[in-house]
């Protein structure tokens, strides 16, 4: 949270310095994976009709093709997690319907979902919980509730850094700038806006980041005009 808070306190310049390291950090990742033909799938073991569908998931999901997963994969593992009466499988089989998904879902929706998998999780499973709580922070960041997607994204990075999973590590590192990124531009934002145009964002849990109030024009209209990152192919959070 230290450093979240000295990111607000600090000129444009500064934030735009580390969104840059951050973005580069998260593309040198992706794309020493992308040169590899090691897939890395870093799930722990458990099943191996379950795991077999998930790295099929995994492999499109490190290509940039979620869009083409096949919706009878995504049931299928619901159905094996029943059968099995595994809670962990459940929670795994919650994780890959969201991801898979997730684009054109309602972020709110998403995060019930994910919050289900979480409690179904068992603490045991490190990287299934990172996995989540990635999963989380980037449905927070789309309902710019930062600070939630602040701590989760930082904790799940931490993990992946661990395990040696470069690309959620690189992802996780990409989220991190367009989380920064966003409060560049609420911050210019609430300053430029008349007070009558302001609202708070339809978030309830939301922390405000400053004490102006945040632009209903900054979250994502805005974002794909301004942002840089928006044009750049990524896995997406």
């Amino acid at each position: 949270m230290k450093i979240l808070f000295r990111l607000l306190q600090s000129t444009r310049g500064e934030r735009h310095a580390v969104m840059f390291v951050l973005f580069f950090s998260a593309w040198f990742c992706s794309a020493f994976v992308y040169a590899s033909d090691s897939v890395g799938y870093h799930f722990r073991p458990i099943d191996k009709e379950f795991d077999r569908i998930a790295l099929q998931l995994y492999t499109l999901d490190l290509r940039n093709q979620r869009e083409r997963a096949d919706g009878r994969l995504v049931a299928s593992l619901d159905d094996i997690a029943r059968r099995r009466g595994n809670k962990q499988l459940k929670a795994r089989s919650i994780y890959w319907r969201v991801r898979m998904g997730q684009m054109s879902a309602n972020p709110k929706a998403c995060i019930a979902l994910l919050c289900e998998a979480r409690r179904l999780s068992s603490a045991a499973y490190e990287y299934d919980n990172a996995c989540i709580n990635y999963q989380l922070a980037g449905n927070y960041e789309r309902l710019g509730n930062y600070l939630k997607c602040y701590h989760l994204g930082r904790s799940a990075e931490a993990v992946f850094r661990k395990t040696g999973d470069s690309f959620y590590k690189g992802n996780a590192s990409l989220l991190m700038a367009q989380l920064y990124l966003d409060i560049d531009i609420r911050l210019q934002w609430s300053l430029i806006l008349p007070k009558r145009l302001i609202v708070q964002p339809d978030c309830p849990s939301t922390v405000s980041i400053s004490s102006a109030p945040s632009s209903p024009l900054a979250p994502r209209a805005l974002r794909s005009i301004t942002n840089p990152l928006s044009r750049v192919p990524t896995t997406g959070p």
